[in-house]
């Protein structure tokens, strides 16, 4: 079992999700066809069991005497499935649910921020859909925050805070340490003629110290933000926060393409952590807005392909550019829907729509989920 766990930061979460899916969306077969029964699915919703472990027990109860059904699938897959059910411990319960994935030799498992309608299906590739719908849905980024004092570098996944920050970090009061302040003080005794006994006095050059303040922190920024583009790797944006002067030296010596345009201003107790990762999704979000609107901007619905059935052998040759498919089409749960029952699957088209949006994406096409043009089922733009 391969565990989805922290990914890579040198990948987004949907290219990391894919390259982990690959083994579960097989190659077709010459004639473009995919072989059923290749792959067996588990997709389930955490249940709402905090503190009850006898309500937990009895959902993987259930879940177990599912896998004893011969008709859900082979036995190695089953077997393979339950081994991971059976490991599974409340305390281990993602925020919404989990997918599991084998085709007999290969298992993999996800945590899921969303919670998914439970499904259990065989077929010819993994109902991965819930799986690359999350992942696109995460909310992933950078947040640096340009204290002179305490430079810091965090990664923010769903919520989670994951600090970044390189063990050894230059601030001003180091830097200015590394220079010999005393050389710019002038000595002489509170008179004007030198007389014993007369008391010294020290005065620094305040204009020399000024000066060798600003450069100082302009070299913090500069050695900070050296660090911050090694560790700044993939595609997940990257906020600036400080004050106005500190992120305009900082901008000045770096250049990153995951940095934003807008910058949180914030000095003294605006830089306090939790506000700014607030004020830091807002701006992510609304970044994300913005590029979802420039992407619709090019989408032409009436020469684009409108239904599962017809994305499905493009997104097979790789001839999509972009998919679009609507929010409540992905295999979620809708609000406080405690759905936990492995029926029959009340959607009879989820699993080509499924199949058309990991196909699409595992050969390259851009994922737009959007209530846009979508009401009626998935959309494609093609790329000739």
């Amino acid at each position: 079992m391969t565990p989805s766990g922290e990914m890579m930061m040198k990948q987004t979460l949907l290219e990391t999700v894919l390259e982990q899916l690959g083994t579960y969306l097989p190659d077709p077969t010459e004639d473009g066809t995919l072989e059923d029964d290749r792959v067996m699915s588990l997709i389930y919703p955490s249940p709402d069991a905090a503190g009850n472990a006898e309500k937990f027990d009895l959902v993987r109860k259930n879940l177990l005497q599912e896998l004893e059904d011969e008709a859900r699938g082979p036995a190695g897959m089953r077997d393979r499935i339950r081994s991971i059910v059976t490991s599974l411990d409340q305390s281990d319960l993602p925020p919404g649910g989990f997918a599991v994935f084998t085709n007999g030799e290969d298992t993999n498992y996800f945590a899921l921020q969303q919670r998914p309608y439970p499904r259990m299906r065989l077929g010819g590739a993994a109902l991965a859909l819930p799986v690359l719908a999350d992942a696109h849905l995460s909310s992933r980024f950078w947040l640096a925050i340009l204290d002179v004092e305490q430079p810091r570098l965090f990664h923010v996944s769903d919520g989670y805070l994951h600090d970044k920050t390189p063990s050894e970090v230059q601030t001003l009061t180091s830097t200015m340490e590394q220079y010999h302040p005393m050389d710019a003080v002038v000595f002489h005794s509170s008179g004007s003629v030198r007389r014993s006994g007369a008391p010294a006095k020290f005065h620094a050059l305040g204009t020399a110290t000024e000066d060798l303040r600003k450069d100082e922190i302009t070299r913090v920024l500069a050695a900070f933000g050296r660090q911050v583009g090694d560790i700044v790797t993939g595609s997940d944006p990257l906020v600036l926060a400080g004050g106005p002067s500190r992120i305009g030296h900082f901008r000045e010596s770096f250049s990153h393409q995951n940095l934003l345009e807008h910058d949180l201003k914030a000095a003294g107790e605006g830089l306090e952590l939790d506000g700014l990762l607030k004020d830091a999704a807002d701006v992510v979000e609304e970044h994300l807005r913005e590029t979802s609107r420039k992407t619709l901007e090019d989408v032409d619905p009436s020469s684009a392909l409108r239904s599962a059935a017809e994305i499905v052998p493009a997104a097979i040759q790789g001839r999509v550019d972009t998919v679009l498919i609507h929010p409540d089409h992905c295999g979620f749960l809708q609000g406080d829907d405690e759905r936990l029952k492995l029926g029959e699957d009340p959607d009879p088209r989820f699993a080509e729509r499924s199949k058309a949006v990991a196909y699409a994406l595992r050969n390259g096409a851009r994922l737009m989920i959007t209530r846009e043009h979508t009401g009626d089922g998935p959309l494609a733009t093609t790329r000739f």
